[in-house]
Parts: structure tokens; C-alpha cells; sequence
């Protein structure tokens, strides 16, 4: 044991050894943070992708009980009649629109295209810090 001691105590490491070692730590932390980033980024895709269907839902609900179908209707097949009375269909059009739900889907939306930029971002920075720990 004392012949064992005596051996690693004239074993100097390298200088270069500590600046590799905490150039190690600090990629792990980043790794590991951005392993956070991108589970809060996937819960935020799901979520958002979840409340998308009561959205639609509501929406059409929305647009169903405004009429906005019969205006429409009358915007793609009755041209003759949309000549005469284009500026009464129009504003009609706009008090019947629903701005909220429309809004609503509208960030929707937003969350789920922000959600999966960011999750690719994250995945290919991710893979970056792996390459670069394991060599």
C-alpha cells in the first residue's frame, strides 16, 4: 500500500488534463439543460396540438350559428346578386365573423410551428454536444 501511495504521488497530470475535464462538465450541463429545453418544448407541442381540436370545434361552432356558411354560399354561387349587394355582404360577412376564435386558432397555431422549430433547434444542437463529448 505505502509502495502504491508513494507511486501516484509522483504522477503529475498534465496541464491541458483540468481544462478538458471542465470543458467535459460544462458541455454535460449544457447537454443536460437543453435535454430540459426540449422536454418543455414537446410538452408544449402536445398540449398545443391537444387543444387544437377544441378550437376547430368551436370555431365552426362559432361560425355555424353566425351564418357565416350562408354568406358563403352565396359568395361562391350566386355572383349575379353579389354585384348588386357586395358592400352589404361584406360588412355582413365581418359582424358575423368570429375574430375570437379565429384569434384563439390563430395562436394555436403560433405555439405549435414555435414548439417544433424550437424542438429542432434543440435536437441538432443536442446531437452537436453528443458528437462532441463522445470524441
Amino acid at each position: 500500500m505505502l509502495l502504491l501511495q508513494s507511486r501516484q504521488s509522483n504522477i503529475d497530470p498534465s496541464p491541458e488534463l483540468l481544462d478538458k475535464v471542465m470543458a467535459a462538465i460544462q458541455c454535460r450541463q449544457e447537454l443536460i439543460l437543453l435535454k430540459r429545453k426540449l422536454a418543455f418544448a414537446f410538452c408544449l407541442l402536445v398540449l398545443s396540438i391537444s387543444s387544437y381540436v377544441p378550437a376547430v370545434g368551436s370555431f365552426s361552432a362559432q361560425a355555424k350559428s353566425a351564418g357565416m356558411f350562408g354568406f358563403l354560399s352565396i359568395l361562391f354561387f350566386d355572383l349575379k346578386s353579389l354585384g348588386y349587394y357586395w358592400k352589404e355582404l361584406a360588412w355582413s360577412l365581418l359582424e358575423s365573423f368570429p375574430a375570437t376564435e379565429t384569434a384563439g386558432l390563430l395562436v394555436l397555431t403560433l405555439l405549435v410551428v414555435g414548439a417544433i422549430i424550437a424542438m429542432v433547434r434543440y435536437i441538432k444542437i443536442i446531437r452537436g454536444l453528443s458528437q462532441l463529448i463522445h470524441n
